[in-house]
């Protein structure tokens, strides 16, 4: 499991806020997603670290791809 901490907010960020924002490098062969109904031998987000309930990609990478990945608790 990779460490896990959340985004600092910035000097922008006037309100407090209850929700969570992170930022993850995607590898190769991994879905965007927590939650696969028919899992069917596919790697999830979060098998890589101890995310918090809630959490959800903003946007997606596709299987293939590899990348940086937002995820947030604000759903």
């Amino acid at each position: 499991m990779l460490p896990l901490k959340p985004i600092e907010a910035t000097e922008l960020d006037q309100q407090k806020t209850k929700y969570q924002h992170f930022k993850i490098y995607k590898p190769y062969g991994f879905v965007s997603q927590f939650v696969l109904k028919l899992r069917k031998k596919k790697h999830l987000l979060g098998e890589l670290a101890d995310f918090p309930d809630k959490t959800m990609a903003i946007g997606r990478l596709d299987h293939d791809s590899e990348g940086l990945l937002l995820l947030t608790t604000h759903g």
